[in-house]
C-alpha cells in the first residue's frame, strides 16, 4: 500500500511539473506572439481619428496598468537607479526594407545591429517614427520621436529606445524611410542598403545638449530614463522595457512636414501619436553614466 501511495505521489508530481511547464510554455508563447506583433509592425484595424482613435482602442489599451507613452519628469532625476551603460553598435547596413504600415513608415533593419544595457544584448529589428513625440519630458513633446525596436535573441523580449527629434540638421535615417516607403499601405519595399550614417543619425549627435542645457560629447551621449511599459499601438501589450534618451537627435523642418503628408496620404497633414498614459505608481530609473557609439560615419 505504501508503494502504491509513493507511485501515486510520483505521478502527481510529474503531472504538476508537466502542467507548470505547459503553463510556462503557453506564457512564453503568448509573450513571443506579442513581441513578434511589435516587430512585424503596428497592428491593423485602428486609427488616430477622433471617433475610433486612441480613446476607443479598448482591451489592454484601456485596462492596462503599465501603458505607454508617459510624461517623464526629470525633476526627480537626482537618484540614478540602473547604473548601467547603454551602448550601441550599428554597423550592419545591408538588407533593410521599408513597410508602409498605414500609420507611417517602418524600416526593417538587417541583422547585425545591437544595443547593450548592462549584460543584456538586444538586436535592432526595426525603427519607426511618431509626430509629435509620444513621450513628453517635463510636459513638453518634441516635433517627432523615433522608436528603435530591439529584441533579446535569447528570450524574445523587447526593449525600445525612444529618441526625441528636434528641428535641426536633416536625418538620413528618416530620409531613407521617406524616400523608399511604398505608396500603398501594407506594402513592403525591396531590400536595399542603408547609408553609412542612417542609423547613427537617429541618435544624439557628436555634440548634443540635453533638456537641462548641458552639453555632451560623443563619450557621453546615451544617458537615458528607463521604465516598464507597453506598445504604444494596439494591442498595447505590456512587454516593453523603455529607454528614452535624455539628449535629442535632429530632423529638418521639411522632413517633419513630409512625414505628416505621408500620414495624410498626400492630401493633408496628419499625426500619429498616442496621448500620454498615467504612471499608475510606476517609477523611473535615471541613468547618467557614459555610453558609447560604435557606428560608421
Amino acid at each position: 500500500q505504501q508503494q502504491q501511495q509513493q507511485q501515486q505521489q510520483q505521478a502527481s508530481q510529474r503531472f504538476v511539473g508537466s502542467s507548470r511547464r505547459s503553463v510556462l510554455g503557453l506564457t512564453a508563447m503568448a509573450m513571443c506572439a506579442c513581441c513578434q506583433e511589435a516587430i512585424a509592425g503596428e497592428g491593423a484595424g485602428f486609427t488616430y481619428g477622433e471617433q475610433d482613435g486612441p480613446p476607443a482602442w479598448g482591451a489592454t489599451c484601456a485596462t492596462g496598468l503599465q501603458q505607454s507613452p508617459v510624461n517623464i519628469t526629470r525633476a526627480r532625476a537626482g537618484s540614478f537607479g540602473l547604473r548601467n551603460k547603454l551602448s550601441v553598435d550599428y554597423n550592419a547596413l545591408s538588407g533593410s526594407t521599408v513597410s508602409n504600415t498605414g500609420h507611417g513608415a517602418q524600416v526593417n533593419v538587417g541583422k547585425g545591429n545591437f544595443m547593450e544595457v548592462g549584460e543584456t544584448k538586444w538586436q535592432l529589428v526595426q525603427y519607426h517614427f511618431h509626430t509629435p513625440s509620444e513621450h513628453a519630458i517635463d510636459g513638453r513633446r518634441a516635433p517627432m520621436e523615433v522608436h528603435l525596436v530591439h529584441q533579446d535573441p535569447a528570450t524574445g523580449k523587447l526593449a525600445v529606445v525612444g529618441v526625441m527629434l528636434e528641428v535641426g540638421p536633416p536625418s538620413r535615417g528618416l530620409q531613407h524611410a521617406l524616400t523608399v516607403v511604398p505608396e500603398e499601405p501594407g506594402a513592403i519595399s525591396a531590400p536595399a542598403d542603408l547609408e553609412p550614417d542612417a542609423l547613427s543619425s537617429l541618435l544624439p549627435p557628436a555634440i548634443a545638449t540635453d533638456v537641462y542645457g548641458n552639453t555632451f560629447t560623443r563619450q557621453f551621449p546615451l544617458a537615458f530614463t528607463h521604465y516598464q511599459g507597453s506598445l504604444t499601438t494596439p494591442p498595447c501589450s505590456e512587454v516593453v522595457q523603455w529607454f528614452v534618451l535624455n539628449a535629442p537627435a535632429t530632423v529638418a523642418a521639411y522632413q517633419v512636414l513630409n512625414f505628416q503628408r505621408l500620414l495624410g496620404f498626400g492630401m493633408t497633414l496628419d499625426t500619429n501619436s498616442r496621448p500620454l498614459q498615467p504612471l499608475q505608481g510606476r517609477g523611473f530609473d535615471y541613468e547618467g553614466l557614459a555610453g558609447t557609439i560604435a557606428s560608421k560615419q
